[in-house]
């Protein structure tokens, strides 16, 4: 077995999305060979994939070709150094809570600035108050779906099933990575606002159905245990 094909098997995820698996893994899985010889750590790769995320959104605010498929260019980068960093720690043993945690919130607060950006460069060129509800939508639709992932990953590994076994989640994985792509194409196309609204449309459809399993899995469990919903119900804050 070549030392790529080690790395492999203990840097990458057990569970990926489609996207992640074909158009980023076979890039950042080499990064992540050249840089695990290296001081160069998981922390370091997520801070520079956070800094080409605001560069990107800053680039997309000026709604200018040129300037928009740079954007695009740098949020591939930006989600191939995103899949780099958990490569990283997990092949060199660095995986640490606040690493997770530092990861989480940059995404997050660097999609929504990208997403903000590009609603502010639309509503500027087309003076049109439906693409400020695009943009709501594309925001709100896509943390809707980080959370309820979680959420739903959570509740089942709470009744024993791990996250990924079953359910939509293996069959249909549609994550962080289809999103960007998404925005990439949209880019590269010069149609930031139907990219906009696929990913909107798609983000809240996939969030609805993985809470709808959700549900399904608390149901099943609760008639089977033959408790009252206040027994079993997962704990609320």
């Amino acid at each position: 077995m070549s030392d790529l094909e080690s790395l492999k098997k203990i840097g990458q995820k057990p569970v990926d999305t489609i996207a992640a698996r074909i158009l980023v893994r076979p890039v950042s899985i080499r990064i992540t060979s050249l840089l695990i010889k290296t001081s160069f750590g998981p922390t370091q790769v997520t801070l520079l994939s956070f800094s080409l995320r605001v560069a990107a959104a800053i680039m997309f605010i000026f709604n200018v070709y040129f300037f928009t498929l740079g954007a695009g260019i740098f949020i591939y980068l930006s989600e191939v150094l995103d899949c780099v960093d958990g490569e990283l720690a997990r092949a060199k043993k660095l995986e640490t809570d606040s690493g997770a945690i530092l990861d989480y919130f940059l995404d997050r607060l660097s999609e929504i600035l990208i997403y903000s950006a590009i609603t502010l460069a639309l509503f500027a060129s087309k003076n049109d108050y439906r693409t400020l509800l695009v943009g709501f939508l594309a925001i709100t639709s896509h943390l809707f779906r980080s959370d309820i992932g979680q959420q739903v990953d959570a509740l089942k590994e709470q009744f024993g099933t791990q996250p990924g076994q079953r359910g939509i989640k293996s069959y249909c994985y549609y994550g962080d990575s289809e999103e960007l792509i998404i925005l990439v194409a949209a880019s590269i196309l010069n149609r930031l606002l139907e990219g906009m609204v696929i990913i909107g449309t798609f983000s809240f459809c996939y969030g609805v159905a993985r809470f709808t399993e959700a549900y399904l899995v608390f149901k099943k469990k609760q008639k089977l245990a033959g408790t009252s919903p206040s027994a079993s119900s997962p704990k609320q804050c």
